[in-house]
């Protein structure tokens, strides 16, 4: 088969697939590299799977595992078709292991820094990924009839319905009321000045759907301005940590997130040092004995306190006395 005709395929192969803009991008690059001048799908699976460890086996744990995927699904796409006739060759290729990815949220000084430093017309945006965990390109899909002034709810539209929610599930995530008041600020202070035919929140000057890589690009500009790493998935990770640490339900926060299941959740949220001290005071059998001895230890220094107290109240008192009975004299 010729490299047009498989070109023609990987088209069809990412049309038919449920994938974002960016996700279309990246998987087209993959698969592109794959299908070099060393490809054929004349080659058996061994040599196929080998092939793909020579191009993609310097990648880490989750870049392996992606790169993996994308070019499994493509074999069973041609598989499908009909248009390769042996077992998928990457079946044989193993998946690696994914490092722990340590979840790095920002600070209380690194968000006020955000939303004070940042351009005036982006920083309603900065906030609505702070106050609602939205995935970039749910945000940038975002219309009009998405935000519900009555309900008090954002909606985040599945792909199928023009949104850009994973999975193909739609979501409401309730919005507070300062934050509904911000967005009508938004609205009447930069969107509705822009001329455009499209019903997006966010639009470029040219009146088009904002696409993701401008928001990345001055994601790293104010990077480059702030001092700090600031990306997208960071927004959401912050969101994430901050309502568990308000007490919320891991199950609670994997529903407003959008995840199928909680283990994607438990990625986002970051835990510190001073609340697994925490924990294990008051979880363990003798972090509970220290707790108590401690709560003892206070409750008798009250009490010392408090008779030492009463101690000078006595004495003061006898003096007072005293000095009444000389004056009786």
């Amino acid at each position: 088969m010729l490299k047009t005709e498989l070109r023609t395929h990987i088209e069809a192969y990412l049309a038919e697939g449920d994938y974002s803009q960016s996700s279309q991008y990246t998987r087209r690059y993959l698969l592109l590299r794959f299908i070099d001048h060393e490809f054929s799908l004349e080659k058996d699976s061994v040599i196929l799977k080998n092939l793909f460890l020579e191009k993609f086996n310097y990648l880490q744990g989750a870049s392996f595992n992606f790169a993996r995927a994308t070019i499994k699904t493509f074999f069973d796409y041609l598989i499908q078709n009909r248009l390769y006739l042996d077992e998928n060759p990457i079946l044989l290729v193993k998946v690696k292991k994914r490092a722990k990815k340590t979840v790095d949220p920002f600070t209380s000084q690194e968000i006020e820094a955000i939303l004070n430093r940042s351009p005036r017309s982006d920083r309603f945006m900065y906030e609505l990924f702070l106050n609602t965990g939205v995935r970039l390109d749910e945000l940038t899909n975002l219309k009009f009839k998405d935000f519900n002034s009555e309900r008090k709810v954002l909606h985040v539209r599945a792909r199928s319905l023009g949104g850009g929610a994973k999975g193909d599930k739609s979501r409401d995530i309730p919005l507070p009321d300062l934050l509904l008041k911000k967005y009508e600020a938004y609205l009447a202070d930069y969107r509705l000045k822009k001329f455009s035919a499209l019903n997006y929140v966010f639009v470029n000057h040219g009146g088009n759907k904002l696409p993701n890589s401008t928001i990345q690009s001055r994601l790293k500009r104010l990077t480059k301005k702030l001092g700090f790493r600031i990306h997208a998935h960071k927004f959401r990770a912050t969101y994430a940590t901050n309502l568990h640490k308000s007490g919320v339900s891991i199950y609670t926060i994997s529903l407003l997130m959008g995840h199928e299941k909680i283990e994607a959740t438990i990625r986002y949220i970051a835990v510190s040092e001073e609340e697994k001290r925490i924990a294990q005071r008051k979880g363990t059998y003798l972090g509970k004995k220290t707790e108590e001895t401690r709560e003892l230890e206070r409750i008798n220094r009250e009490k010392e306190d408090l008779e030492n107290q009463i101690n000078e109240l006595l004495r003061l008192n006898q003096k007072l006395l005293e000095r009444v009975r000389r004056l009786d004299l």
